[in-house]
């Protein structure tokens, strides 16, 4: 894909050179990610790098136009030190949004407010894996703690993301906004049926296991235990058909798992 690039170096008299900005805009195209195409068309990056505070600060996201984009400011602490480390080396990151919009329409069904978001780990480019000691997160007042890991390996000749993911949620979410973070093709036919049917509640006690290995989505479908989601949810209320009172005040519990729900 052709791109445009706009640097701008600020500079002072005594200081020297003080910040770098840059606008990134690309045209048409895609690129290969994990053996994936990833379209590219009319995407742009703008940001900026604070010399004094070591930062690097993105404020725009956007690919294929305006239909991927994420709102608000992503700050990458300690640039300096990932861009030294060794490719065996863990190059450490720490990157905080204070508040985000996340709108990735054939990813997820409506766009995803979260604030209060941190994730720290390192990078460890000889062995493709970023390795991320914790995930912190705000939606509603629930508060997600966790630690992952990512990871690339090649499968019948071509790359292949992993994804693990362990961690739990404090306090309480809305069930819409639960089902609206829930990703589009995942337990398809489950999430489509929720979405539909569940009008509000509460979302507590929920704990999450992933573990999806590189080869896992090549048949396009996921062993059971690649998954394990579990959660209670009280004052739901659920709406099966339009000629059918709707359901109200109900309380229960649920588990995810790659292929199920129950």
């Amino acid at each position: 894909a052709p791109v445009t690039m706009n640097i701008s170096v600020g500079m002072d008299r005594e200081a020297g050179v003080n910040r770098f900005e840059g606008d990134v805009v690309i045209g048409e195209g895609s690129a290969d990610v994990a053996g994936d195409r990833l379209s590219l068309s009319g995407g742009r990056l703008h940001g900026h790098y604070d010399i004094d505070s070591d930062e690097l600060i993105i404020d725009q996201i956007a690919l294929a136009g305006d239909r991927t984009r994420i709102g608000g400011d992503i700050r990458v602490r300690d640039v300096s030190a990932i861009m030294r480390a060794a490719p065996n080396e863990p190059a450490a990151f720490n990157i905080s949004l204070p508040s985000m919009r996340v709108d990735v329409p054939g990813t997820f069904a409506e766009p995803l407010a979260i604030t209060n978001v941190e994730v720290a780990g390192s990078i460890i480019s000889a062995q493709r894996t970023v390795n991320v000691s914790r995930i912190t997160a705000r939606a509603g007042d629930g508060r997600f703690n966790g630690t992952g890991r990512l990871y690339w390996t090649d499968v019948d000749g071509s790359a292949h993301t992993g994804v693990q993911l362990d961690g739990a949620l404090e306090g309480a979410v809305d069930a819409r906004a639960v089902m609206h973070m829930w990703p589009v093709g995942l337990g398809e036919s489950v999430r489509e049926y929720l979405a539909r049917t569940i009008t509000g509640g509460r979302v507590t006690d929920a704990t999450v296991h992933i573990n999806v290995l590189p080869g896992d989505l090549i048949d396009g479908a996921l062993q059971d235990d690649a998954i394990d989601v579990r959660f209670n949810i009280d004052s739901a209320s659920m709406e099966f058909i339009s000629t059918m009172s709707p359901v109200t005040h109900a309380r229960g519990s649920g588990i995810l798992r790659g292929n199920s729900f129950s």
